[in-house]
């Protein structure tokens, strides 16, 4: 790979890191929204309302932070090659 194709990989990277930090960051916040609405709606329906959006919410939280670890390993992996092989 050349310089500007490592550029670009490297911004690409960059941007991925920075919308999925972003959709991470949101969907918490939504979370917590739906979690006082639990705890401050007065019916029993609101209530369950609230509980599936939270519910709804959580998984989004959970594939946004599977998704930011899944783009750190192969980070991480070619970080432990680029050392072997300069050791070598």
């Amino acid at each position: 790979m050349n310089s500007d194709e490592e550029l670009l990989d490297a911004i690409a990277y960059q941007a991925r890191v920075a919308y999925a930090t972003q959709q991470l960051d949101a969907w918490q916040t939504a979370v917590q929204h739906w979690q006082r609405w639990v705890h401050h709606s007065d019916s029993a329906v609101a209530q369950a309302y609230a509980r599936h959006k939270v519910a709804h919410c959580t998984e989004h939280v959970a594939r946004w932070q599977h998704y930011l670890t899944d783009l750190e390993q192969p980070r991480l992996l070619c970080a432990v090659r680029n050392e072997v092989e300069r050791s070598e």
